[in-house]
């Protein structure tokens, strides 16, 4: 039994003892197969090791039935509410069966909600997201989204005159801009 995302597996461990070399193995639906799967590709069903004797000796074989899960393959969507802190996000997963779920929203909280809403973005930042779902039969997926949410200061508009006080008998006022984070101003 192997998982969709599980690293190859070599076949010949799986027959036991010492098996001659130069037979072939026949995968599930008849075709030639390797014996070094990859279960990301390969197809569930038996595969059948064939050596062919040499007379008055018959050929023998064994079989190894493999079993291939599908890990999840989830879709994450988020939806943000506002670009400047505090920003709330609400997080979805078209994932439809059965399962546990694991959620690190990047700003130190969690949830196992298959769609949590409500999560608060206090300090401005880039943050990604991983959502790990385990589908209850020993087979998870990790789902990762870079850069997921982004939280922004909200900017500072701030200004000095010179001079302080202005008169009809000196009427002109220079404006120092002392705004931080715009990039337009009015």
């Amino acid at each position: 039994a192997l998982c969709s995302n599980a690293s190859p597996v070599d076949l010949f461990t799986q027959l036991g003892g010492a098996a001659d070399g130069g037979g072939t193995w026949i995968g599930p639906h008849g075709m030639p197969a390797n014996a070094m799967i990859d279960p990301s590709i390969a197809f569930s069903g038996n595969y059948t090791y064939t050596v062919s004797g040499v007379a008055p000796c018959l050929s023998d074989a064994a079989v190894v039935d493999v079993g291939i899960t599908p890990v999840p393959d989830p879709l994450v969507s988020v939806t943000v509410s506002d670009g400047c802190v505090p920003v709330m996000a609400a997080f979805t997963t078209d994932h439809s069966g059965p399962g546990n779920f694991q959620w690190s929203f990047g700003n130190g909280d969690t949830s196992t909600e298959s769609a949590p809403d409500s999560i608060f973005y206090q300090d401005s930042g880039v943050y990604d997201v991983t959502l790990t779902i385990d589908a209850g039969n020993g087979c998870s997926s990790t789902t990762l989204l870079t850069e997921a949410v982004q939280a922004f200061l909200p900017p500072v508009a701030a200004f000095d005159a010179l001079p302080n006080q202005v008169t009809t008998l000196d009427p002109v006022v220079f404006f120092h801009n002392r705004s931080v984070g715009a990039s337009a101003f009015e």
